[in-house]
């Protein structure tokens, strides 16, 4: 009864004692045949499978919370799964039941939870577990009592095992030891799920699975003993795997089973290497706690041989509602091998690569091989690995060979193999610091599950840096893959062995690294041969060149494009692009190549787009011509003619500069559609030479029109006086080139009309609200103005004239209706929009003739009047006349011309043409910096308010200048204004200005060179004065002293005076400032001027000084010279006088000459007289009188005597016997004269 009761546990020990013996295959035999011939008595799925009597190693046990750490970065609630089919039972218990939080919930396929238990199912202890768990009612034998469930939906149920706290679990336990329940951690020591069949016999073993195990061995014996449990692992694709932990110990460590290990985080491909992490683990391996994805899929680990009955899929509680279970085991074949260009072009690639697209009869991973067949090879061996699906498969290759480098343009013989592997399994460690003996992976064979076909494994710890506590794997690389391109390792030899000799917990190879083991079997390889074909080419449009830089309405206009590939490759099927402006109508399009380009689509016009396309197949080098030619018809826009040409890269070929950067594997990837996509993201900044614009800098030629037939149509009628109702005025419109105008001068207060019998709008045109049928009002302004509210009064109290009418509709040559409406009275017209359900119709307007009806609705009272007349296009004649007038501004009141004062300028410009002209220029040279001005300003004229200087409309400008001293000097300003502008088709037109009044040509200011010239008359009043100051001090009584004067020469006038020149007879002028030069009004020149004081000046007792200044006025002709004038006096233009002082004096001598003794009567005595004039004057009338000598005769008149000069006369006396007597002879003689002024 033992033996039948503990079958697992004699399972377990036959195999632990085969791998002491080495001795495996006829243990696992005798093993299975018991199991064969007693199974249905074996009991439940869970630790006792793990740890059955005679286990070795330590306990490693559940770690059941949902914090993720590094050691767990997959926690759960102990989760494990179970199938169970109808009148089944399902049993679950643990040993963490009946304390703290410990519990177990049970969640039906439906995911309603069924089971949430904290006390029932408890295992108490290793002899309980050891016993397993009792069938319905049955007692004894140390079976615990677990949670019934009676199954009565079939599926996959879940069980979460709840521990009794989080704490983390340190305790280590022997494997077979007894163990005790912890209370104060997330450890659960023993676990069981287990499925009654439906007669309650026995236990169906092999129905339960996990898809993580968080386990904890504790943080003993951690170098020296390890976990030996065996979990057997049931792949998608069928394989079972019978998974030997040998000993390892990763104190705290997750173990899972997956098909791809660890991936890269953005394509989700496997890498096939272990990480040097156990953190930030998100996108580089699949969750196991997640639900399969079509690439990503969890392996599932049972206790026991998976049961022989499980479905292939089933419905239940696990993510996503459904899982596979046991499927027939499919082998890896690919079929259907072949290459795509990333654009999906058979055997084609451009620098984006292109897809290897194979067909895989299971799920799996596949390692795809691209080889040069040329010799020597022409590109190095490019080997691709990753995640298939079943079924079709497309796998991106760069287009880069193995070492990275691009294929070279041309075609390149190649093999591609692809290669699919089954039953792949990796084994993802996280935290395990020893695997001292290595995990054993065996494959079953699937026809017979007692036999192992491999026990091969691979590893790659390549990014994993060696440790130095204990031993690290050898080889580091045992991958499959290139450069080891190991064929695999027994793992029951080397199976990823590491921290052999360590010690500790922490430092070892695998501590907190994520390692990866894995194996797979291969299926066959497929072969396909094939040229590989890489397209480069640079395409380029070299021109766009139009043969005509103006146009008119109806011109023909031809562009002439050319498209190049500059290569290296020729290409086929490359689209070409021409996107025509508005107003071109097609004529014609050519295609014209002489280099062997052909078009794969000829070219066509698609009216909608505007656009011609071609589809081009062009060799490498060549150049081929486009020639378009359309005619401009009226709905061309004014302004700039833009046209676009464009090339495109085919499908599969690498444009240099016009390739966008999508990636072709993701959903976001965009092949080649639009050329300025591939333009601008182009991974160069964008630019590139695919795409070329033309625009002509012009505007369209002008449309002028004229009008032709007019008629006009009145009435006007008081309430109830209407003859009919509507009222009704027909008339005939001969037919027109450009459309048809009615200006209505008066309305009271609606209107429709028809043409050729269709309405102008859907209903009557409403103005007026009072009195109108609902809705009311129709009709408003465009910029949101309404009648009534906006205008200066109702519809019926404003008027318009043919000039400016109140309202006008236009009627264009292609049927297009536009209505106008003024607000005020004779105002400008602005746009005008029907609303409030009313419409205007497109009409059918015919240039053979039309028949028109104006109609209105009577109200009450009526009236309406108006003109309606046909538009033909005449040829535009610009034209523009400007007059301009000048009127004087004594701005001071002063009545003479000064600088300062000012010239009003009023300039009118008529528009003298017929057609419209804009960006109107007024140019005058008067007012150009630096000249002190009042720019022109526009009062009036632009009725409209359009900035445009219509037909008929005259603009009036006024401006102020200010007058310059120049202006006065000429006598007036002879000035001439310009006009320009130019119509909208870019037509100049320009006026040169008039004088409404102009000069008489014998008027002296005529100016025959100017004819036309504005001429203001300014008034001259040139003038100036001289003064003349001595500014030397006095007093002067001595000749060739020096006096000083200041002459002041001042222009009063408004003019300036012109050579001016300075002359003073009584007085020295420095050498050259006599020449004054050129005076401004209100100038002012001193020159300084000296006189020597001469003996005429001191005789005349005075010097007197006038000087005299001469000049030219601005014309040249001379002024009356102007005498100075000494300002000290009230007398004008007087001298300067200067006073001298006289000091008149004279003295006379008289010696005796001769020789005495005189003794002797008749002696003559002689005497010299010497006259001295000692005085500052000359004196004249000089007399010598003698009473006792005799004056030579004539020398008594002495005469005049200069200062200081002498006259000697020499005088005799005879000695006389008087003379003797007295004994001496007395003589004085007398002089008298007369001063300088004749005064005695």
């Amino acid at each position: 009864m033992f033996f039948l009761e503990n079958m697992n546990s004699i399972m377990n020990f036959f195999h632990t004692l085969a791998r002491g013996m080495r001795q495996a295959n006829w243990v696992l035999y005798l093993g299975v045949l018991l199991f064969t011939l007693i199974g249905a008595n074996a009991f439940a799925d869970g630790s006792r499978d793990l740890y059955p009597t005679g286990a070795t190693g330590l306990r490693a046990y559940l770690r059941a919370h949902t914090a993720p750490t590094v050691n767990w970065p997959f926690a759960n609630h102990g989760t494990h799964y179970v199938y169970a089919k109808v009148g089944e039972t399902i049993t679950v218990a643990s040993s963490a039941q009946g304390g703290g939080s410990g519990r177990i919930r049970l969640y039906a396929p439906s995911g309603v939870e069924v089971v949430n238990s904290t006390s029932a199912g408890q295992i108490s202890d290793r002899t309980a577990e050891l016993a397993g768990p009792q069938l319905l009612g049955q007692t004894g034998g140390n079976r615990y009592t677990p949670i019934y469930h009676n199954v009565t939906t079939e599926g996959v149920y879940r069980v979460e095992f709840v521990a009794r706290a989080t704490n983390d679990p340190t305790n280590t336990y022997v494997a077979t030891a007894n163990w005790t329940q912890s209370s104060v951690n997330a450890g659960i020591l023993a676990w069981d799920v287990s499925v009654i069949n439906s007669t309650n016999s026995g236990f169906i073993k092999g129905r339960v699975y996990t898809n993580v195990l968080n386990l904890t061995n504790g943080t003993g014996s951690a170098n020296t003993n390890g976990f030996y449990g065996l979990v057997y692992v049931l792949t998608k694709d069928g394989y079972t795997y019978r998974v030997d932990n040998n000993g390892n110990n990763g104190l705290y460590f997750t173990f899972f089973v997956n098909n791809n290990g660890f991936v890269d985080n953005t394509t989700q491909e496997p890498i096939y290497k272990s990480l040097n992490t156990t953190s930030n683990l998100g996108g580089r391996v699949h969750d196991p706690n997640a639900a399969d994805t079509e690439r990503h899929i969890t392996h599932k680990m049972f206790y026991t041989l998976p049961a022989g009955d499980l479905p292939a899929s089933a419905t239940g509680a696990v993510p996503d509602g459904s899982t596979w279970l046991k499927n027939a085991v499919v082998t890896p074949e690919v079929s259907g091998v072949q290459l795509v260009g990333a654009d999906n072009t058979p055997g084609q690639v451009s620098n984006k690569g292109g897809f290897v697209q194979f067909n895989a009869g299971t799920q799996g991973n596949y390692t795809i091989i691209i080889e040069s067949t040329a010799v020597p090879a022409a590109f190095v061996t490019r080997t691709l690995t990753g995640s298939a699906s079943a079924g079709s498969n497309s796998v991106l290759w760069d287009g880069k060979d193995g070492v990275g480098a691009s294929l070279p343009a041309g075609n390149v013989p190649a093999e591609i193999t692809v290669q699919l592997q089954g039953a792949e399994v990796h084994f993802p460690f996280f935290d395990m610091e020893y695997n001292r003996f290595g995990t054993i992976v065996e494959l079953l064979d699937h026809t017979n599950l007692t036999n192992v076909v491999s026990d091969i494994v691979y590893w790659n710890d390549q990014d994993v840096p060696d440790s130095g506590n204990g031993s690290n794997p050898n080889p580091k690389n045992n991958s499959h893959l290139p450069p080891a391109n190991s064929i695999g390792i027994s793992s029951k030899t080397n199976g990823h062995i590491w921290g052999v000799g360590g010690s500790g917990a922490s430092g070892q190879f695998g501590d907190v690294k994520s390692i990866d083991t894995w194996t797979f079997i291969k299926g066959e390889a497929v072969t396909i041969a094939t040229d590989v074909s890489v397209k480069i080419a640079d395409l380029e449009i070299s021109s766009i060149t139009p043969n005509k830089t103006s146009i008119a309405l109806g011109d023909e206009l031809t562009y002439t494009v050319k498209v190049k590939n500059d290569g290296p490759s020729d290409v086929e099927g490359a689209p070409f692009t021409f996107k025509a402006p508005d107003g071109f109508s097609p004529l014609e399009a050519n295609f014209i190549s002489a280099c062997g380009a052909t078009q794969a689509i000829p070219i066509t016009y698609d009216p909608i787009t505007n656009t011609y396309s071609s589809s081009l197949n062009i060799p490498n080098g060549c150049e081929v011509t486009y020639t378009i030619k359309g005619s401009i018809n009226e709905t061309v826009l004014s302004g700039e003619l833009n046209v676009e040409a464009s090339i495109l890269r085919p499908n599969d070929v690498t444009d240099p500069d016009a390739t966008n950067q999508s990636d072709p594997s993701g959903a976001g990837y965009i092949p080649p559609t639009d050329p300025h996509f591939e333009c601008s993201d182009n991974g160069l900044g964008g630019g590139c030479n695919n795409i070329l614009t033309n625009r002509i800098d012009f505007v369209v030629g002008n449309i002028c029109t004229e009008q032709i037939d007019g008629e006009n149509f009145s009435w006007s009628y008081g309430s109830n006086q209407a003859p009919s109702n509507p009222i009704v005025s027909e008339f005939s419109q001969p037919g027109t080139s450009y459309g048809f105008v009615l200006d209505i001068y008066e309305l009271d207060n609606s209107f429709n009309m028809s043409i050729n019998g269709q309405p102008l709008a859907t209903s009557e045109i409403e103005f007026q609200s009072n009195g109108t049928p609902a809705p009311g009002i129709n009709v408003r302004f465009a910029d949101g103005d309404l009648y009534e509210t906006n205008t200066e009064g109702a519809i019926w109290q404003m008027a318009g004239s043919s000039t400016n009418p109140l309202i006008r509709v236009v009627i264009s040559p292609t049927g297009n209706v536009s209505m106008f409406g003024s607000k005020t009275s004779g105002g400008p017209l602005f746009p005008l929009e029907l609303f409030n359900g009313n419409s205007l119709n497109t009409i059918n307007w015919s240039p053979a003739g039309n028949t028109l009806q104006v109609r209105q609705n009577v109200v009450g009272a009526t009236l309406m009047s108006g003109r309606g007349y046909g538009l033909n296009v005449v040829p535009c004649i610009p034209s523009m006349e400007l007059l301009k007038s000048g009127d004087y501004i004594d701005t001071n009141d002063d009545d003479v011309v000064n600088v300062g004062d000012q010239i009003d300028y009023t300039f009118t410009l008529a528009n003298t043409g017929n057609v419209a002209i804009e960006n109107v220029v007024l140019n005058d040279p008067l007012f150009i910096a630096p000249n002190p001005v009042v720019v022109p300003v526009l009062i009036s004229g632009d009725a409209n308010n359009n900035n445009s200087l219509d037909p008929g409309e005259t603009w009036t400008f006024e401006a102020k200048y200010a007058i310059t001293q120049d202006n006065i000097d000429a006598g007036g300003i002879w000035n001439l204004a310009t006009a320009s502008g130019e119509t909208p088709g870019g037509d100049p037109a320009s006026d040169e200005s008039e004088d409404p009044n102009p000069l008489d040509p014998n008027n002296p200011n005529f100016d025959p060179q100017c004819p036309t010239c504005t001429f203001t008359e300014l008034v001259q009043t040139p003038s100036f004065t001289v003064t003349k100051e001595i500014t030397s001090a006095g007093p002067y009584n001595t000749v060739g002293q020096q006096i000083t004067y200041d002459i002041v020469v001042t222009n009063t006038g408004n003019v300036t005076i012109d050579n001016l020149v300075l002359t003073d007879n009584n007085a020295v002028i420095p050498a050259g400032e006599e020449n004054i030069g050129t005076l401004a009004p209100a100038g002012t020149r001193t020159i300084s001027v000296t006189h020597v004081v001469t003996q005429a000046d001191l005789d005349a007792g005075m010097v007197s000084n006038q000087a005299t200044v001469s000049g030219d006025g601005p014309d040249g002709d001379p002024l009356t010279p102007v005498d100075s004038d000494d300002p000290n006096t009230p007398e004008p233009n007087d001298p300067t006088d200067t006073d001298v002082v006289q000091t008149p004096s004279f003295t006379v001598t008289k010696e005796i000459t001769s020789a005495g003794p005189y003794n002797t009567v008749g002696q003559q005595i002689t005497y010299d007289i010497v006259v001295t004039n000692n005085g500052n004057v000359t004196i004249d009338n000089l007399i010598l009188t003698d009473d006792n000598a005799v004056i030579p005769a004539g020398e008594e008149n002495i005469g005049t005597l200069a200062p200081a000069a002498t006259a000697t006369i020499s005088v005799t006396h005879v000695v006389t016997q008087a003379d003797l007597d007295a004994g001496s002879v007395s003589n004085q003689a007398t002089v008298t004269g007369d001063g300088p002024d004749g005064d005695p």
